[in-house]
Parts: structure tokens; sequence; C-alpha cells
């Protein structure tokens, strides 16, 4: 289930050194992507759901980081120097050092603890309204270093 979707515009320098001798290749882009948080409903399981008289108590799985990508129709290249005849390669590492800073600008801005106060303002009305009952969720403690999810 996508949760949040963050919308990005980064501005990236990438900077490397061919050769000792000479100044260092610099590719400076602008960079529009998006990062999107979500929380894997297949992973709950009969155990992860306790009832009682008037009350459901659930277990939600953690949030993930679903994906986060490069809108190369909302970027450009802003500058190159000194890249001595090896524009696209650099441009290419460009774009890569770029995705990764998108990722770590979703996880600073705190993506994933938005995504799981979003599954509860989402999933707590809908629940209750089904069963007629309270519904109480308890959440696993987000990761420190959270990985891109398995099936994504």
């Amino acid at each position: 289930l996508e949760l949040v979707k963050y919308h990005f515009k980064e501005v990236v320098e990438f900077e490397k050194e061919d050769f000792a001798w000479l100044p260092s290749s610099k590719v400076v882009l602008i960079a529009g992507g998006e990062a999107v948080g979500c929380m894997d409903l297949t992973k709950i399981k009969k155990s992860d759901i306790d009832f009682s008289s008037d009350t459901i108590l659930i277990h939600l799985p953690s949030p993930e980081l679903c994906y986060f990508k490069i809108d190369h129709e909302k970027s450009k290249v802003y500058s190159l120097e000194y890249t001595y005849f090896q524009d696209k390669n650099l441009i290419d590492q460009a774009y890569k050092a770029a995705e990764g800073q998108l990722k770590k600008s979703a996880l600073d801005l705190n993506i994933l603890e938005q995504t799981q106060k979003n599954a509860e303002v989402i999933l707590k009305p809908l629940l209750e309204s089904i069963t007629n009952k309270k519904i109480l969720f308890v959440h696993h403690r987000i990761s420190e270093d959270p990985e891109l999810s398995p099936d994504k």
C-alpha cells in the first residue's frame, strides 16, 4: 500500500578526478524525482491480529521505502567542466549520485515515519467502519538504515 509520495528537485554536483595532473571533471545537474513510502500488508499474519470484545489490535509491518527514482523529463544538466570527452559517462555517474541523494533526502525528511502515520489515518476509519470495533495499531520500530523493499 503506497502511503506517501515525495517530489524532489535536487541540485547535485558530481566531481571526479581522472588524472592527477588535470583539473577534476565536474557535472552539475538539477534532478527532479520522487520517493514513495509504502507498507506491505501481505506481511500481516493471523498471529498479528488480536480480537477482544470491542477492540481489534493489529501489529502492522514496518514502513518501507518502496522506490525512489529520477524523472529525466524534470531533470537538466546545468554545467559540464573538464569532462575530457567523457560527457555521457560522467552524466550517467552524476545521475546515479543524484538518485542516492534522493534516497537520503527522503529518509532525512522522515518518509518512513510519515508512511507509518498515514497507514493509521487511512486504515483505522476503514477497518472500524467494516468491523464496528475500535482498532488499535502496534507498529514495529523503524529501522535506522532501511533498505528498499525486497519486492521492488
